[in-house]
């Protein structure tokens, strides 16, 4: 299994050529399940700089790749773009751990992060050395930018994430990357779980909310008919009379 992520990631990964930048956005939902949104480009003018040529180029390797993709579960697109050419991938986890256990995009910049759980917490961190950007090496892929977004329900516990803006942790990477740069969070189980207590609540009320305003509108429709009604009945019966 191992063998066969470190094949896919390298598959996927040499979708694009050199000089390209990647950006993975992960969003972990308020019950804990996780959404990864990749998104992987270079100039245009590195594949051509005809248009019908790029997106070709694009196809050619949505093909070649299709069995990697679609047996990790992922879905593929492409984004159009004048100056980029561009592709976009997203799969769905269980949970934070399954994410950084199946995806095959977190080995451009480690050659593998843990995720670890007890009772009480997720841990992540880098098991291995950051892999530096090289300009002559044929091996790996040359990824000028890489980005890291992770968006958490909650307050991590502990991180290094190189910006925090609410509770969206992100990791930058480029060719200055010095070599013992690392990656940590900690999340709380604890307040993940009251944070779904308190998601349940708010959709009870909301969902309540929404019930009541249909009756609400209901009701006023059938007053609002009762009310039509009675006054086209009373405009009948006087035409009846003067008649």
């Amino acid at each position: 299994m191992k063998k066969l992520k470190k094949y896919s990631f390298i598959l996927i990964i040499l979708l694009m050529l050199s000089g390209c930048t990647a950006k993975s956005n992960v969003t972990m939902d308020s019950y804990g399940k996780v959404k990864e949104e990749v998104t992987i480009g270079t100039s245009s003018n590195e594949i051509s700089n005809n248009k019908d040529n790029v997106n070709d180029v694009i196809n050619m390797y949505f093909d070649k790749y299709k069995y990697v993709l679609n047996y990790r579960g992922y879905t593929k697109e492409k984004i159009d773009d004048e100056k980029m050419a561009l592709a976009k991938f997203t799969n769905d986890y269980e949970n934070i751990c399954s994410y950084f256990q199946d995806t095959v995009f977190n080995q451009y910049i480690f050659k593998h992060i843990s995720c670890t759980q007890t009772d009480e917490y997720y841990e992540i961190k880098n098991d291995t050395n950051y892999i530096p950007y090289c300009e002559d090496c044929s091996d790996w892929p040359k990824l000028d930018e890489v980005e890291l977004n992770l968006k958490l329900p909650i307050k991590a516990l502990e991180t290094n994430a190189d910006s925090i803006k609410k509770n969206v942790y992100t990791w930058y990477f480029d060719k200055y990357t010095p070599g013992d740069k690392s990656i940590y969070v900690k999340i709380d189980k604890t307040k993940l779980k009251e944070n779904e207590v308190k998601y349940e609540r708010k959709n009870k009320v909301l969902n309540v909310a929404k019930l009541i305003l249909k009756i609400v509108v209901i009701i006023a429709i059938l007053i609002g008919l009762g009310f039509g009604s009675n006054k086209l009945y009373k405009k009948y019966k006087s035409n009846k009379l003067e008649y």
